[in-house]
């Protein structure tokens, strides 16, 4: 049995009708809608995506993540600190003060860090993506994970494509 190589297709428009033009054709292709990404330096509405389509994002659930880490993380401070001489522990209305506060900071602080990994902000590797100059200059990269075999010919009308390999 030959094992089909995975392969990633870049495409890059110049304009977003160019990009609705190219993902209507992208229904008919072999490539799945849930491996398609859409990179650009404007805004895109969610309008622009093919309808089977299902957008993911980590935010909501490492929000609350954040937000209850951050919780216990300010109860532990408030209440469990070291005596000193005759001073008591701050227990009752105010450690409810410390865990409200404790969740508002974990909650957006957990938030800030995984908008900013889903968009791959912080480069952890040293190797650009291809094309990011073309993102750089305005333009609109699509990408999506397709077998070696499959036919693109939603692509067809893009200024530059290329292939990647994946192991």
């Amino acid at each position: 049995m030959i094992k089909q190589q995975a392969t990633r297709l870049y495409a890059v428009f110049d304009e977003l009708p160019q990009v609705r033009r190219a993902l209507k054709h992208f229904g008919a292709d072999n490539a799945e809608a849930n491996n398609l990404e859409i990179r650009s330096m404007i805004p895109l509405s969610e309008n622009l995506l093919p309808n089977a389509t299902k957008l993911r994002s980590r935010v909501p659930l490492l929000a609350i993540l954040g937000g209850v880490l951050g919780g216990f993380g300010a109860y532990f401070l408030g209440t469990h600190v070291p005596t000193i001489g005759s001073q008591a522990t701050v227990s009752g209305p105010p450690v409810a003060i410390f865990i409200f506060e404790g969740g508002a900071l974990g909650a957006i602080l957990f938030s800030v860090a995984t908008v900013l990994a889903e968009c791959s902000m912080p480069r952890l590797r040293w190797k650009p993506d291809p094309f990011d100059h073309h993102i750089a200059a305005g333009r609109i990269v699509v990408s999506v994970d397709t077998n070696e075999d499959a036919i693109n010919d939603w692509a067809a009308g893009a200024m530059a494509t290329e292939v990647l390999h994946r192991d």
